[in-house]
């Protein structure tokens, strides 16, 4: 967009227009246009992108997940690869002690809990209950009892699985922090 607008002022849109064919660009332009936006952005190496799409398609793999599998991946995952860095795990929901464990818990509805149960393990879905109110152990079990079990779900838990992971980091970094419901309530 910026080259558009150095190239052509105040008709730069006219550039990017799909439908205009009458807009011709000199061989030696588009060199100077190429040379600018390399001095801007220069080209990555072909192993950063290479990089970026295996961590890419790792982060994919443990969204999906269970609570332990992204445990033994993550054990075997060297301490400086950049997934560490980026993606808090999962399973570190599980964790965290019990009152950091509530903290996340009440920022997370019913309907999230009853997507991510299914990636869990016994003990872990054991701990997710003993933090629920008997009306929403109640609930979570009616929902799980009526949603689909094929993988029209994928996205749904994936989101919730970020939420979780989004709401732990914040508890984490902010110990004394009180999620929005509890600051709402005070």
């Amino acid at each position: 967009m910026r080259a558009c607008k150095k190239l052509f002022p105040g008709n730069w849109a006219q550039f990017i227009e799909p439908q205009n064919t009458k807009l011709k660009i000199s061989p030696t332009t588009i060199k100077q246009i190429q040379q600018k936006s390399l001095e801007i952005k220069p080209l990555r190496s072909a192993q950063s992108i290479d990089t970026f799409f295996n961590d890419s398609e790792i982060e994919k793999y443990l969204d999906n997940a269970n609570t332990w599998d992204e445990r033994e991946f993550y054990k075997a995952l060297s301490e400086q690869s950049p997934i560490h860095k980026k993606r808090l795990p999962f399973y570190k929901f599980f964790d965290l002690n019990q009152e950091q464990f509530n903290l996340v818990l009440q920022e997370i509805s019913v309907q999230e809990l009853s997507l991510i149960l299914p990636d869990c393990e016994r003990v872990e879905g054991h701990k997710i209950f003993e933090g629920l109110t008997e009306r929403q152990r109640f609930r979570l079990r009616e929902i799980f009892a009526l949603q689909p079990k094929d993988s029209s779900i994928v996205e749904a838990k994936n989101l919730a699985k970020l939420k979780v992971r989004t709401v732990m980091q914040s508890v984490i970094s902010q110990p004394t922090a009180l999620p929005q419901s509890e600051q709402k309530a005070a």
